[in-house]
């Protein structure tokens, strides 16, 4: 699903009139360069929270030191605007348990969704790019008779169908193996395909909806636990389920 991702992505910005660019190294290592080769003052990412990314986005905030250039961080992997940020009642502790998250996860504040740019300024010749892998040169090999369509346009297409029915129904027929009930969208939720806070904004009021909305904040928990728990990448993260190890 990742190569196609680009590619859709590549299509949609040469129709705003601009393209994608894709460089192969280390961040560390091809950002600074591209800032360098466009005169750019300003890195604008989508802040991401697994201790993986946080050691990259440190790695390549050093790297870009010298060249002057500000990176911007914005959000868009939760629903909420900042799901590390929730607190228990008692105001200084993460949460652990989800369903007191889930409360204040209700309760917090939400970004206006954001409609597509439909024109964006062309992108500078001094950007070089590299051509789209395939999945060879990634390692890998199509291992699914039918894999889904990847990319935004796929996903938002699969948004709106889940929209106009299926949701209705899900608080019944997520579990029922013998009825397409689930919203098939975690590929592109992971991937950046589609807006975890766009597609809560457009889900309709009911009993149905409601049990999904639940399933988005069960996603913006994890990343909340992940964040404060980093070690939970290899270990349970309840300790009386690690049976001796180290925690």
């Amino acid at each position: 699903m990742p190569v196609f991702c680009l590619a859709d992505l590549d299509e949609s910005l040469q129709k705003a009139g601009s393209r994608l660019v894709v460089r192969r190294g280390r961040p560390e290592q091809e950002l600074p360069e591209l800032v360098r080769a466009v005169g750019a003052d300003e890195v604008h990412f989508s802040r991401d929270l697994t201790p993986f990314a946080r050691q990259r986005g440190r790695s390549v905030a050093e790297a870009l030191a010298p060249t002057g250039a500000r990176l911007v961080a914005h959000p868009g992997l939760t629903v909420v605007e900042d799901a590390t940020a929730l607190r228990t009642k008692s105001g200084d502790k993460p949460y652990a348990v989800f369903t007191p998250f889930y409360r204040a996860w209700q309760q917090a504040s939400r970004r206006a969704p954001l409609p597509t740019a439909g024109e964006l300024p062309p992108c500078p010749d001094e950007a070089k790019s590299a051509p789209l892998p395939d999945l060879a040169e990634l390692g890998l090999t199509q291992e699914v008779t039918k894999p889904q369509r990847g990319g935004e346009t796929a996903g938002l297409e699969r948004m709106q169908w889940f929209l106009d029915g299926p949701v209705r129904r899900y608080a019944r027929t997520h579990d029922t193996l013998d009825v397409d009930g689930t919203s098939k969208l975690s590929a592109y939720l992971h991937f950046g395909c589609v807006s975890p806070r766009a597609l809560e904004a457009a889900l309709p009021g009911g009993e149905g909806p409601d049990a999904f909305r639940r399933q988005l904040c069960w996603r913006d928990f994890y990343h909340h636990v992940h964040y404060h728990h980093p070690e939970n990448a290899r270990v349970e993260h309840q300790a009386r389920y690690r049976r001796g190890r180290p925690g």
